[in-house]
Protein backbone atom coordinates (compact mmCIF):
# COMPACT_ATOMS: atom_id res chain seq x y z
CA UNK A 1 0.00 0.00 0.00
CA UNK A 2 1.02 3.25 -1.46
CA UNK A 3 1.45 5.96 1.10
CA UNK A 4 -0.02 9.42 -0.21
CA UNK A 5 2.12 11.72 -2.01
CA UNK A 6 1.85 15.18 0.56
CA UNK A 7 0.92 18.43 -0.98
CA UNK A 8 3.28 20.30 -3.34
CA UNK A 9 4.14 22.85 -0.52
CA UNK A 10 4.95 20.32 1.88
CA UNK A 11 7.27 18.70 0.16
CA UNK A 12 9.06 21.82 -0.01
CA UNK A 13 9.05 23.16 3.24
CA UNK A 14 9.47 19.75 4.59
CA UNK A 15 10.94 16.96 2.61
CA UNK A 16 13.15 18.65 0.69
CA UNK A 17 15.23 20.04 3.21
CA UNK A 18 15.31 16.78 4.93
CA UNK A 19 16.55 14.99 1.83
CA UNK A 20 18.91 17.74 1.21
CA UNK A 21 21.10 17.21 4.49
CA UNK A 22 20.18 13.69 4.90
CA UNK A 23 21.08 12.38 1.08
CA UNK A 24 24.76 12.81 1.69
CA UNK A 25 24.96 11.10 4.75
CA UNK A 26 23.10 8.11 3.53
CA UNK A 27 25.65 8.31 0.89
CA UNK A 28 28.47 8.79 3.29
CA UNK A 29 27.51 5.50 5.59
CA UNK A 30 27.00 3.56 1.77
CA UNK A 31 30.69 4.72 1.21
CA UNK A 32 31.77 3.73 4.54
CA UNK A 33 30.14 0.29 4.52
CA UNK A 34 31.48 -0.07 0.83
CA UNK A 35 34.85 0.53 1.85
CA UNK A 36 34.69 -1.88 4.83
CA UNK A 37 33.46 -4.83 3.01
CA UNK A 38 36.06 -4.68 0.52
CA UNK A 39 38.49 -5.03 2.89
CA UNK A 40 36.62 -7.95 4.41
CA UNK A 41 35.98 -9.00 1.15
CA UNK A 42 39.86 -9.46 0.12
CA UNK A 43 39.76 -12.84 -0.39
CA UNK A 44 37.15 -12.50 -3.09
CA UNK A 45 37.68 -11.78 -6.92
CA UNK A 46 34.01 -11.20 -6.93
CA UNK A 47 33.31 -8.56 -3.69
CA UNK A 48 30.14 -8.16 -4.14
CA UNK A 49 29.29 -6.06 -0.84
CA UNK A 50 32.04 -3.77 -2.27
CA UNK A 51 30.18 -3.20 -5.65
CA UNK A 52 26.97 -3.43 -4.63
CA UNK A 53 27.15 -0.65 -1.73
CA UNK A 54 29.36 1.97 -3.79
CA UNK A 55 27.02 1.14 -6.80
CA UNK A 56 23.59 2.17 -4.19
CA UNK A 57 25.91 4.74 -2.78
CA UNK A 58 26.22 6.15 -6.71
CA UNK A 59 22.71 5.91 -7.30
CA UNK A 60 22.00 8.48 -4.00
CA UNK A 61 24.63 10.56 -5.42
CA UNK A 62 22.80 10.45 -9.29
CA UNK A 63 19.54 11.28 -7.49
CA UNK A 64 20.76 14.28 -5.09
CA UNK A 65 22.76 15.88 -7.46
CA UNK A 66 20.05 15.59 -9.53
CA UNK A 67 17.73 17.56 -6.92
CA UNK A 68 20.55 20.03 -5.98
CA UNK A 69 21.27 21.16 -9.73
CA UNK A 70 17.45 21.40 -10.20
CA UNK A 71 16.81 23.64 -6.62
CA UNK A 72 19.98 25.83 -7.49
CA UNK A 73 18.40 26.11 -11.45
CA UNK A 74 15.45 27.02 -9.82
CA UNK A 75 17.55 29.93 -7.85
CA UNK A 76 19.11 30.99 -11.23
CA UNK A 77 15.78 30.99 -13.00
CA UNK A 78 13.10 32.43 -10.94
CA UNK A 79 9.13 32.15 -12.52
CA UNK A 80 9.57 36.03 -12.63
CA UNK A 81 12.84 36.13 -15.25
CA UNK A 82 12.52 32.32 -16.87
CA UNK A 83 12.81 31.33 -20.66
CA UNK A 84 10.70 28.76 -21.03
CA UNK A 85 12.96 27.07 -23.61
CA UNK A 86 16.43 27.51 -21.86
CA UNK A 87 14.24 26.31 -18.92
CA UNK A 88 13.73 22.94 -20.70
CA UNK A 89 16.75 22.78 -22.18
CA UNK A 90 19.14 23.27 -18.94
CA UNK A 91 16.97 20.43 -16.94
CA UNK A 92 17.76 17.90 -20.03
CA UNK A 93 21.16 18.76 -19.63
CA UNK A 94 20.84 18.31 -16.10
CA UNK A 95 19.02 14.46 -16.38
CA UNK A 96 21.62 13.96 -19.24
CA UNK A 97 24.91 14.56 -17.47
CA UNK A 98 24.23 12.95 -14.10
CA UNK A 99 22.84 9.81 -15.89
CA UNK A 100 25.65 9.48 -18.41
CA UNK A 101 28.09 10.24 -15.18
CA UNK A 102 26.07 7.21 -13.43
CA UNK A 103 26.73 4.86 -16.38
CA UNK A 104 30.07 5.71 -16.49
CA UNK A 105 30.70 4.74 -12.48
CA UNK A 106 27.74 1.57 -13.07
CA UNK A 107 30.59 -0.05 -15.46
CA UNK A 108 33.38 0.67 -13.64
CA UNK A 109 31.87 -1.16 -10.54
CA UNK A 110 29.38 -3.50 -11.78
CA UNK A 111 30.25 -4.15 -15.41
CA UNK A 112 27.43 -2.20 -16.90
CA UNK A 113 27.57 -2.91 -20.72
CA UNK A 114 25.02 -1.31 -22.55
CA UNK A 115 24.07 -2.07 -26.43
CA UNK A 116 22.07 0.30 -27.87
CA UNK A 117 20.48 -0.16 -31.31
CA UNK A 118 17.73 2.77 -32.44
CA UNK A 119 16.24 4.24 -35.34
CA UNK A 120 16.69 7.75 -36.80
CA UNK A 121 13.21 9.70 -35.36
CA UNK A 122 11.97 12.83 -36.84
CA UNK A 123 13.08 16.22 -35.58
CA UNK A 124 9.92 17.87 -36.66
CA UNK A 125 7.20 15.31 -33.90
CA UNK A 126 6.86 14.25 -31.06
CA UNK A 127 7.78 10.30 -30.86
CA UNK A 128 5.82 7.88 -28.29
CA UNK A 129 8.22 5.15 -26.99
CA UNK A 130 6.68 1.92 -25.79
CA UNK A 131 9.03 0.15 -23.41
CA UNK A 132 8.87 -3.12 -21.76
CA UNK A 133 9.29 -3.30 -18.39
CA UNK A 134 11.81 -5.77 -16.34
CA UNK A 135 13.91 -5.47 -14.28
CA UNK A 136 16.31 -3.08 -11.62
CA UNK A 137 16.77 0.12 -13.57
CA UNK A 138 15.13 -0.49 -16.74
CA UNK A 139 13.07 3.05 -16.17
CA UNK A 140 16.46 5.11 -15.97
CA UNK A 141 18.53 2.85 -19.01
CA UNK A 142 15.40 4.00 -20.78
CA UNK A 143 15.50 7.44 -19.89
CA UNK A 144 19.53 7.96 -20.46
CA UNK A 145 18.81 6.71 -24.32
CA UNK A 146 16.06 9.25 -24.74
CA UNK A 147 18.75 12.22 -23.48
CA UNK A 148 21.91 11.29 -24.10
CA UNK A 149 21.57 8.87 -27.64
CA UNK A 150 18.59 10.17 -29.14
CA UNK A 151 18.60 14.25 -27.73
CA UNK A 152 15.13 14.49 -26.91
CA UNK A 153 13.38 15.58 -24.05
CA UNK A 154 11.94 12.66 -21.71
CA UNK A 155 8.02 12.58 -21.43
CA UNK A 156 7.90 9.96 -18.85
CA UNK A 157 4.51 8.29 -17.45
CA UNK A 158 4.89 7.25 -14.18
CA UNK A 159 3.28 6.27 -11.15
CA UNK A 160 2.25 9.22 -8.62
CA UNK A 161 4.17 7.31 -5.62
CA UNK A 162 7.10 8.28 -7.38
CA UNK A 163 6.59 12.20 -6.02
CA UNK A 164 7.99 11.08 -3.01
CA UNK A 165 11.43 10.52 -5.05
CA UNK A 166 12.23 14.54 -4.70
CA UNK A 167 14.58 14.29 -7.78
CA UNK A 168 11.96 13.04 -9.57
CA UNK A 169 9.41 15.81 -8.52
CA UNK A 170 11.96 18.21 -9.45
CA UNK A 171 13.41 17.13 -12.56
CA UNK A 172 10.94 14.55 -14.40
CA UNK A 173 7.78 16.97 -13.01
CA UNK A 174 9.68 20.16 -14.91
CA UNK A 175 9.93 18.75 -18.04
CA UNK A 176 5.99 17.46 -17.91
CA UNK A 177 6.04 14.36 -17.15
CA UNK A 178 2.84 12.71 -16.13
CA UNK A 179 2.25 10.81 -12.39
CA UNK A 180 -0.69 8.13 -12.51
CA UNK A 181 -2.79 8.43 -9.68
CA UNK A 182 -4.08 5.49 -8.10
CA UNK A 183 -7.32 3.34 -9.43
CA UNK A 184 -9.67 5.17 -6.68
CA UNK A 185 -9.13 8.77 -8.70
CA UNK A 186 -11.90 9.78 -10.16
CA UNK A 187 -11.36 7.93 -13.38
CA UNK A 188 -12.90 10.76 -16.26
CA UNK A 189 -10.36 13.02 -14.35
CA UNK A 190 -7.70 10.64 -15.28
CA UNK A 191 -8.43 10.03 -18.81
CA UNK A 192 -8.34 14.33 -18.88
CA UNK A 193 -5.18 14.60 -17.62
CA UNK A 194 -3.97 12.14 -19.77
CA UNK A 195 -5.21 13.71 -22.82
CA UNK A 196 -3.89 17.10 -21.85
CA UNK A 197 -0.20 14.80 -21.47
CA UNK A 198 -0.56 13.97 -24.85
CA UNK A 199 -2.00 17.08 -26.52
CA UNK A 200 0.76 19.15 -24.79
CA UNK A 201 3.31 16.67 -26.45
CA UNK A 202 5.73 18.74 -29.10
CA UNK A 203 8.46 17.97 -31.54
CA UNK A 204 11.56 17.41 -29.40
CA UNK A 205 9.74 15.48 -26.80
CA UNK A 206 9.66 11.83 -26.42
CA UNK A 207 6.49 10.13 -24.37
CA UNK A 208 7.87 7.37 -22.94
CA UNK A 209 5.05 4.64 -21.79
CA UNK A 210 5.49 1.00 -20.40
CA UNK A 211 2.30 -0.52 -21.11
CA UNK A 212 2.81 -3.33 -18.76
CA UNK A 213 2.25 -1.19 -16.09
CA UNK A 214 4.58 -2.63 -14.00
CA UNK A 215 7.84 -4.71 -13.83
CA UNK A 216 8.00 -8.36 -15.42
CA UNK A 217 9.09 -11.40 -12.72
CA UNK A 218 8.23 -14.31 -12.80
CA UNK A 219 6.17 -14.46 -9.80
CA UNK A 220 3.78 -11.63 -11.67
CA UNK A 221 3.75 -13.24 -14.70
CA UNK A 222 1.78 -16.29 -13.13
CA UNK A 223 0.00 -14.49 -11.02
CA UNK A 224 -1.32 -12.94 -14.17
CA UNK A 225 -1.42 -16.41 -15.62
CA UNK A 226 -3.65 -17.65 -12.41
CA UNK A 227 -5.98 -14.57 -12.23
CA UNK A 228 -6.99 -14.95 -16.36
CA UNK A 229 -8.14 -18.56 -15.48
CA UNK A 230 -9.99 -17.53 -12.64
CA UNK A 231 -11.75 -14.88 -14.17
CA UNK A 232 -12.26 -17.53 -17.42
CA UNK A 233 -10.42 -15.65 -19.88
CA UNK A 234 -8.44 -18.75 -20.89
CA UNK A 235 -7.35 -16.82 -24.49
CA UNK A 236 -4.96 -14.21 -21.93
CA UNK A 237 -4.09 -17.35 -20.15
CA UNK A 238 -2.98 -19.45 -23.25
CA UNK A 239 -1.47 -15.81 -24.52
CA UNK A 240 1.08 -15.39 -21.14
CA UNK A 241 1.89 -19.33 -21.27
CA UNK A 242 2.97 -18.65 -24.80
CA UNK A 243 4.61 -15.84 -23.96
CA UNK A 244 6.56 -15.86 -20.52
CA UNK A 245 8.66 -13.30 -20.58
CA UNK A 246 6.61 -10.28 -20.82
CA UNK A 247 3.37 -9.73 -18.87
CA UNK A 248 -0.07 -8.43 -20.78
CA UNK A 249 0.18 -4.48 -22.47
CA UNK A 250 -2.60 -2.37 -21.53
CA UNK A 251 -4.04 -0.85 -24.24
CA UNK A 252 -5.87 2.34 -22.44
CA UNK A 253 -2.70 4.49 -22.00
CA UNK A 254 -1.50 3.48 -25.75
CA UNK A 255 -4.91 4.49 -27.00
CA UNK A 256 -5.55 7.81 -25.41
CA UNK A 257 -2.32 9.06 -26.49
CA UNK A 258 -3.00 7.76 -30.32
CA UNK A 259 -6.37 9.66 -29.78
CA UNK A 260 -4.75 12.93 -29.30
CA UNK A 261 -1.74 11.95 -31.47
CA UNK A 262 -2.89 10.17 -34.61
CA UNK A 263 -0.26 10.93 -36.64
CA UNK A 264 2.59 10.60 -34.21
CA UNK A 265 5.83 8.06 -34.82
CA UNK A 266 6.30 5.19 -32.78
CA UNK A 267 8.49 3.30 -31.27
CA UNK A 268 8.93 0.23 -29.66
CA UNK A 269 11.56 -1.07 -27.13
CA UNK A 270 12.77 -3.66 -25.97
CA UNK A 271 16.01 -4.57 -23.46
CA UNK A 272 17.65 -7.72 -22.34
CA UNK A 273 19.49 -8.78 -19.45
CA UNK A 274 18.18 -6.63 -16.64
CA UNK A 275 14.97 -9.03 -16.09
CA UNK A 276 16.32 -11.45 -14.00
CA UNK A 277 17.65 -8.51 -11.86
CA UNK A 278 14.24 -7.87 -9.41
CA UNK A 279 15.72 -8.02 -6.16
CA UNK A 280 18.66 -7.46 -3.94
CA UNK A 281 19.19 -11.19 -3.69
CA UNK A 282 19.16 -11.88 -7.38
CA UNK A 283 21.74 -8.43 -7.84
CA UNK A 284 23.76 -10.23 -5.31
CA UNK A 285 24.07 -13.23 -7.22
CA UNK A 286 24.66 -11.56 -10.43
CA UNK A 287 27.64 -9.34 -9.29
CA UNK A 288 29.88 -8.49 -11.71
CA UNK A 289 27.89 -8.80 -14.75
CA UNK A 290 29.09 -10.72 -17.40
CA UNK A 291 26.62 -10.34 -19.75
CA UNK A 292 25.84 -6.93 -21.96
CA UNK A 293 22.09 -5.59 -21.54
CA UNK A 294 20.35 -4.91 -25.12
CA UNK A 295 18.27 -1.97 -25.72
CA UNK A 296 16.37 -2.39 -29.14
CA UNK A 297 14.32 0.47 -30.55
CA UNK A 298 12.11 -0.53 -34.03
CA UNK A 299 9.76 1.85 -35.65
CA UNK A 300 6.52 0.67 -35.78
CA UNK A 301 3.15 1.83 -37.52
CA UNK A 302 0.90 3.64 -35.40
CA UNK A 303 -2.73 1.70 -35.09
CA UNK A 304 -6.19 2.33 -36.02
CA UNK A 305 -8.00 2.98 -32.44
CA UNK A 306 -9.86 -0.52 -32.84
CA UNK A 307 -6.74 -2.43 -33.50
CA UNK A 308 -4.05 -1.05 -31.00
CA UNK A 309 -4.76 -3.81 -28.19
CA UNK A 310 -4.38 -6.84 -30.71
CA UNK A 311 -1.28 -4.23 -32.13
CA UNK A 312 0.01 -4.32 -28.51
CA UNK A 313 -0.34 -8.15 -28.35
CA UNK A 314 1.93 -8.70 -31.56
CA UNK A 315 4.44 -6.35 -30.68
CA UNK A 316 4.63 -7.51 -26.85
CA UNK A 317 4.56 -11.43 -28.44
CA UNK A 318 7.74 -10.34 -31.11
CA UNK A 319 9.27 -8.86 -27.61
CA UNK A 320 9.05 -11.93 -25.84
CA UNK A 321 10.43 -14.19 -29.04
CA UNK A 322 13.64 -11.34 -29.34
CA UNK A 323 14.36 -11.42 -25.86
CA UNK A 324 14.16 -15.48 -25.92
CA UNK A 325 16.28 -15.81 -28.28
CA UNK A 326 18.98 -13.25 -26.77
CA UNK A 327 18.88 -15.74 -23.62
CA UNK A 328 19.53 -18.67 -25.98
CA UNK A 329 22.88 -16.64 -27.24
CA UNK A 330 23.66 -15.94 -23.94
Amino acid sequence: MNLPVPPLVLRRLVRDPIYAVGGPLVAALLVVLGALAWVLELPSRRKRGWRLLWTAAAAVVLDWTVFARCTLLWCAMPPSRRNPQLWRERNVRILREELQRFMKIADRLVGLDVRINAPTIPDDRPVLLLARHAGAGDSLLMVHVITDLLHRVPRVVLKRALLWDPAMDLCVRRLGGYFIGSGRRDRQRREAELRAFAESLQPGDIALLFPEGRNWTVGRHRAEVEAALAAGNSERAAWLERHPRVLSPRATGVRRILRAQPRIPVLVGGHQGLEDLASVRSIWRALPLHWPIHIDLISAEPPSDEHVEQWLNDEWGRLDAWTDWLDGDD
